[in-house]
């Protein structure tokens, strides 16, 4: 068990925990401890161990469509009932009143709604005004959990990244999943490792499923995960200009065989 190819910690490595805890209590300006942080093996492993301790048959699962994929198969493979809003006619942005009015009336508000921005796959991601005012949503339906799947956060081209997990209150902290890895927001897809930030009781109920499915993220990535945490605020720069560059070549491609 011992070293860095060894079996890690089901949370994550201790100083690992304890470091990422207090990088995020500076970026949310408030305190996170190490039992609200768990270490995962990646994105899709983080959002399948929320959705196992928190959805199912009793607490269905709320989505804006377009959404990843990945979230339908986990509902079926839990048997939670999905709920989609199209946003296909508000140019892909969720609308705040739109998203309050489905979590209400989706077994009397008790469910998980799922809020991704920046978005997979239109890559639309909604200004601070709307940010807020989906908080604002959170704290008004205090029956339901929300997830902020803030993979594709330190994307964002211009301005400073931000996700509605930089706005929470502390009340509405207590039912808010933030799920971020190393895959997108790094760059760093060959690590498989993210976390997960959430009240104790959550991870506590989250901890168990991240043993049945077999997954550790290993010592040695999860030590990188933190090098790459502690340097984003140098880094996303870079990582995004590395991805729009990326974006304008494959246009220009397009353009050039006259498909756009």
């Amino acid at each position: 068990k011992s070293g860095p190819g060894g079996y890690g910690m089901t949370q994550g490595e201790s100083n690992v925990v304890e470091a990422i805890a207090d990088i995020e209590s500076k970026r949310f300006n408030t305190p996170i401890h190490p039992n609200n942080i768990m270490i995962c093996n990646g994105g899709n492993h983080g959002m399948f161990c929320t959705m196992a301790a928190l959805a199912g048959k009793n607490r269905p699962i709320v989505v804006h469509e377009p959404c990843f994929p990945v979230y339908k198969d986990f509902a079926e493979v839990l048997n939670a009932p999905m709920v989609a809003i199209d946003t296909s006619k508000t140019n892909f942005v969720l609308e705040p009143k739109l998203l309050e009015k489905t979590i209400q009336e989706t077994n009397n508000g008790k469910c998980i709604a799922v809020i991704n921005y920046p978005n997979n796959p239109t890559s639309k991601s909604p200004d601070e005004d709307t940010l807020k005012a989906y908080v604002g949503v959170i704290e008004r339906c205090k029956d339901a959990f929300f997830v902020d799947d803030a993979i594709y956060a330190g994307l964002t081209y211009n301005g400073k990244p931000v996700t509605i997990s930089d706005f929470l209150s502390e009340e509405a902290r207590e039912r808010v999943i933030t799920i971020r890895a190393a895959t997108k927001e790094h760059s760093h897809a060959d690590a498989r490792v993210g976390h997960v930030v959430a009240n104790s009781d959550v991870i506590q109920k989250m901890l168990p499923h991240a043993v049945y499915s077999g997954v550790h993220a290993n010592r040695s990535a999860q030590q990188e995960y933190l090098a790459d945490m502690k340097a984003f605020k140098e880094r996303q720069p870079d990582v995004a200009k590395h991805y729009r560059n990326k974006i304008f070549a494959i246009q220009e491609r397009l353009r050039n065989a006259g498909l756009i």
